[in-house]
C-alpha cells in the first residue's frame, strides 16, 4: 500500500507576491513572513525583482521609506527595513502608520 502526503511545493512566485502589510503587522514581522515564504521557492530569481517586490510588500510609507533608502539587494532592503523598524519603534511614527498595531 502507497500513502502519499499531501503536500504543495510552490515552484512560482506567487509566494512573495502574494502577501501585504496590513495596519496591524510589525515591520519585524513582516520581514520574517518574507523570509518564510522566500524559502519555499526553489529557483533562483533576479535580486532586483526581489528587492523591488520586498519593497513594495509594506504600508505605502513605509515602502517608500525603504525606496527611498536606494537599495539594489534584497539583504539591503531587509536592513534598510530593519533600520525603519528600529527608528520608528523608537519614535511615535511606528503608531502613526500602522493604525492598528499592538
Amino acid at each position: 500500500m502507497n500513502f502519499r502526503l499531501p503536500v504543495h511545493y510552490e515552484t512560482g512566485t506567487y509566494l512573495p507576491t502574494t502577501h501585504k502589510q496590513d495596519t496591524a503587522t510589525h515591520i519585524s514581522d513582516q520581514i520574517h513572513e518574507w523570509r518564510r515564504r522566500r524559502r519555499l521557492i526553489n529557483f533562483d530569481i533576479v535580486n532586483h525583482l526581489l528587492t523591488e517586490r520586498f519593497t513594495k510588500l509594506f504600508v505605502a510609507p513605509i515602502s517608500h521609506d525603504i525606496a527611498m533608502g536606494g537599495c539594489v539587494t534584497e539583504e539591503q532592503a531587509i536592513a534598510c527595513a530593519r533600520y525603519l523598524d528600529l527608528v520608528y519603534s523608537k519614535s511615535i511614527t511606528l503608531y502613526e502608520l500602522l493604525l492598528d498595531a499592538p
